[in-house]
């Protein structure tokens, strides 16, 4: 049988391995999403072992010669009244001229922007006053409130009763590559697994060398499912994930960055509490209003509601915005959007995080990178192409604004990473993040404009949105899975 497509990475779940495949024709377990087929096809050891030595380093010589020829430019540009340090390939950055922006002002003023199903009120803004508080009041208020939180977020009952009459399927994605906090974070989250709300927790594995997934699976004796794919970016594995989910028939999975740490009161400053904020509280978090929406919206709107985790408030006077976590980044996108006349920066909020939770189906068709853009760059369509690191998130958050799709808000309060051993050693690592941010956004708007006036900005610079180009793969594929796997050169 012959093979058109390509390689979404290798699923290990039960002791099996078996490849995950993006096609345009169905072969061995397929699954229809739009016009192309998500694809499971068995593989033995020696094409593991194949894959293993040479897929991984094809991908990352492909890196290499990517970021070679990129001429990077630093500097100070003024852009939306105030000066930001932006890295990005030196084409596009002297096209993201302070002109560029204003060529987009209006085009968005006549739609109507993200609708936000769960309002964000004062009571919200309120709620963790006391947390750093030193007046005993506010702190003794706050954990009096925490200890509401816990209550509602052990309901397991009633979220079995409902997602069961609602015949809803949920598994938790954490996208992982060497980060040495996941196994705890596994483990904070399998009490989940064993009161039966969450059935599968995926790792979304960029082939990670330390721990590696096998060493996960054996200190954590669980039945954990793996999808590998080299590491070339979050936002590949998260596709990869992602893609299996959907073949899975799962109508929710919920995302978890894998370098949180447990628990709050190791936080200088912030108190013991009666509710840690670790992956546990995410997940249940983010379970809670999905179940909210069921009861109040049906299951067709729960499952087209993209869910955010929100680290700030919002008082719902004017625009006025309550920040509790505020990067520069952050700063940066919020005068973006508000640039573009986006309505949810004025009445809602949407802030950067890792976390968020959706139905994969939504996400493969709504929100991924459209057939037209990939053409316009003169890139093959291989299915829905996901951006990488913080380009995901504000790809998504653009592209919910044009369409218009539904939006509800988790409160996580606070979030915390894993602190790194080492100190970034890229003194302009900030400036690239931003840049990345910039890439991400402007990536979403021009795939929403019509499309002889989005060649005008192609014909531009050479557009870093896409995942990187996959090795190329000829596979011979008989009844019983993937008999034989030829490496190609690019």
């Amino acid at each position: 049988m012959n093979y058109e497509g390509e390689i979404g990475g290798v699923v290990e779940r039960n002791n099996e391995r078996v490849l995950l495949i993006d096609a345009e024709k169905p072969m061995g377990d397929s699954k229809k999403y739009n016009n192309r087929y998500v694809c499971l096809v068995k593989i033995n050891e020696n094409i593991y072992k194949k894959l293993e030595k040479l897929y991984i380093k094809n991908a990352i010589e492909g890196v290499r010669k990517i970021d070679g020829k990129k001429n990077f430019l630093t500097r100070i540009q003024k852009i939306l009244d105030s000066k930001f340090e932006l890295m990005a390939d030196k084409d596009f950055f002297f096209f993201l001229s302070p002109g560029f922006l204003n060529r987009f002002k209006n085009f968005r003023m006549v739609k109507k922007g993200a609708k936000c199903l769960n309002e964000v009120g004062e009571k919200d803004v309120r709620r963790i006053e006391g947390l750093k508080s030193k007046d005993p009041r506010k702190v003794e208020k706050t954990i009096e409130m925490l200890g509401e939180i816990r209550s509602e977020l052990s309901e397991v009952k009633k979220w079995k009763w409902i997602l069961k009459k609602s015949n809803v399927r949920i598994a938790l994605i954490f996208p992982f590559y060497n980060e040495p906090s996941v196994i705890e974070n596994v483990r904070d989250v399998w009490d989940l697994i064993e009161e039966g709300i969450v059935e599968e927790i995926i790792i979304a594995d960029g082939w990670s060398d330390n721990p590696s997934a096998d060493v996960i699976k054996r200190r954590l004796d669980a039945p954990l499912t793996v999808v590998k794919n080299p590491g070339t970016g979050k936002g590949e594995a998260l596709e990869s994930a992602v893609k299996y989910a959907f073949h899975r028939k799962f109508d929710l999975v919920v995302c978890l960055d894998s370098d949180i740490i447990p628990p709050l009161h190791r936080v200088n400053d912030i108190p013991p509490l009666p509710l840690d904020i670790t992956c546990n509280f995410f997940a249940r978090n983010f379970i809670s209003m999905f179940v909210r929406m069921l009861k109040k919206h049906g299951k067709t709107k729960a499952l087209r509601t993209y869910y955010k985790a929100s680290y700030m408030r919002i008082q719902k006077r004017g625009d006025i915005l309550i920040p509790l976590r505020f990067g520069g980044t952050t700063i940066y996108v919020k005068k973006l959007y508000k640039m573009l006349k986006f309505k949810s920066i004025d009445e809602f909020l949407y802030p950067l995080s890792g976390e968020y939770a959706f139905n994969p189906e939504f996400l493969l068709k709504e929100l991924s990178v459209s057939r037209d853009l990939f053409e316009l760059f003169g890139r093959k369509y291989h299915g829905s192409g996901l951006p990488s690191g913080f380009t995901i998130e504000n790809f998504w958050n653009i592209l919910m604004e044009i369409k218009g799709l539904n939006v509800a808000f988790c409160n996580m309060f606070i979030h915390h990473h894993t602190p790194r051993k080492e100190k970034v050693k890229d003194p302009l690592a900030y400036a690239k993040q931003r840049g990345t941010v910039t890439m991400g956004a402007f990536g979403a708007i021009l795939q929403s404009l019509p499309r002889e006036e989005a060649k005008k900005y192609v014909r531009h610079f050479d557009f870093d949105l896409f995942r990187l180009p996959r090795p190329k793969l000829r596979l011979e594929i008989d009844g019983k899975g993937v008999k034989n796997i030829k490496f190609m050169k690019n």
